[in-house]
């Protein structure tokens, strides 16, 4: 994982994906088993292209639980981060457990 000049936190997906699912047990890093979920994306998507229009960039499917974990880990590490004046450029203010440096 790459910080850029201006990013203090890693992508929301990488801290969606830092936990382990509640609902389908996949580990930290795997996606969720959730074939219900994929079927819908590719559906629409589908549809979309029917219609002439450019389909939505596909996201790995995620449980909603597991999502609401990582948001909350997120805000978790935003708000005990310095103040934005107060941070340094390059340096990463995220707690992940499998975060490179």
């Amino acid at each position: 994982m790459t910080l850029t000049k201006q990013s203090w936190f890693p992508d929301i997906l990488d801290y969606m994906l830092d936990h382990r699912c509640p609902v389908c047990s996949a580990d930290p890093g795997d996606q969720c088993v959730a074939p219900r979920k994929i079927a819908h994306a590719q559906a629409l998507a589908e549809l979309i292209k029917r219609a002439g229009g450019i389909p939505p960039v596909e996201q790995p499917p995620m449980h909603a639980a597991r999502q609401d974990r990582g948001v909350a880990h997120y805000r978790r590490d935003f708000s005990r981060a310095p103040w934005v004046e107060d941070r340094v450029a390059g340096t990463s203010y995220g707690t992940l457990n499998r975060m490179e440096n």
